[in-house]
């Protein structure tokens, strides 16, 4: 469990409310991570990642979990970075036996 000023600081944190939005999370904002479904936490994960301005973005699975919409917002968001001179490295992989 993080410790409370870590809490305190990411709730100030500029993005914030961006990163909330993008992920589509707001309701579950007093909902501790650990509950959260993996769809849910691959979606909060990428919008953090892809909206703390990233040197270079390395993306896996991110596509296979989200519903379409989702993925159509997260491809936006990698245009978006690549757009802005930023590396954007975009690997989706499914197992295949």
């Amino acid at each position: 469990m993080a410790p409370s000023w870590a809490c305190r600081e990411w709730k100030s944190c500029a993005s914030f409310d961006e990163i909330v939005a993008f992920a589509e999370i707001a309701r579950f904002l007093d909902t501790p991570v650990k509950r959260y479904s993996s769809g849910m936490y691959v979606r909060l994960a990428f919008a953090v990642a892809a909206h703390l301005e990233p040197e270079i973005l390395i993306v896996d699975e991110v596509l296979a979990v989200g519903d379409a919409e989702f993925q159509k917002k997260c491809m936006g968001k990698m245009k978006d970075v690549a757009g802005a001179g930023r590396p954007c490295c975009l690997s989706v992989t499914t197992w295949l036996p």
